[in-house]
């Protein structure tokens, strides 16, 4: 005595099931136990995913706490960075007024062949003119008898004055010494 209804799409659905001990039955049916295990499954699958999800969570909440230790690290290595970019670029800046009055230091005449040298090479360029001629002697002590500033007569401190080997000052000091000494008191 099952009653058949008719649906749109014309399919067959008994509203009576026969019911057989443990499963309830229909036809295209599942069995109850067969339900209950993939049910049970999907439950248990669920509760694993909501854990995994839980546990993405906490993990990121970590990384992200991690990451604003990070964030803090970051800014202040970015401000020692700054701070040291900031001490070279004054060290250059002072690099380069010391290279600036190095090449001063040099004749006139000569300047413009070192203004492309770097600290070291002027310096070295200096000591070994110095240790050569003397001629950037500032006490005007004679190297050897009879000689100003590494100059044997005035007339070759005259000449080397004119192409800008020597300062004004520096010949008028190497003029002095031969005026003194050949003057007649």
């Amino acid at each position: 005595m099952t009653e058949e209804k008719t649906t749109k799409t014309d399919t067959v659905v008994k509203e009576n099931p026969t019911v057989d001990n443990d499963n309830v039955k229909t036809d295209n049916s599942i069995p109850y136990s067969r339900f209950k295990e993939v049910n049970d499954t999907k439950t248990a699958l669920q509760a694993e995913l909501d854990r995994i999800k839980a546990q993405l969570k906490t993990d990121s909440e970590k990384k992200m706490a991690e990451e604003g230790k990070l964030k803090e690290l970051n800014e202040q290595l970015s401000k020692e960075r700054d701070d040291l970019l900031n001490y070279k670029t004054a060290v250059e800046a002072e690099r380069e007024l010391s290279r600036q009055a190095l090449i001063k230091e040099f004749p006139e005449g000569v300047r413009e062949k070192f203004k492309n040298y770097s600290l070291s090479q002027l310096n070295d360029i200096k000591s070994e003119f110095l240790k050569d001629t003397n001629k950037l002697s500032v006490d005007g002590s004679s190297p050897a008898e009879g000689q100003a500033m590494g100059f044997a007569s005035i007339i070759d401190a005259a000449n080397a004055h004119r192409r800008g080997e020597i300062n004004p000052e520096e010949y008028g000091k190497v003029r002095k010494y031969f005026k003194d000494k050949f003057s007649r008191s």
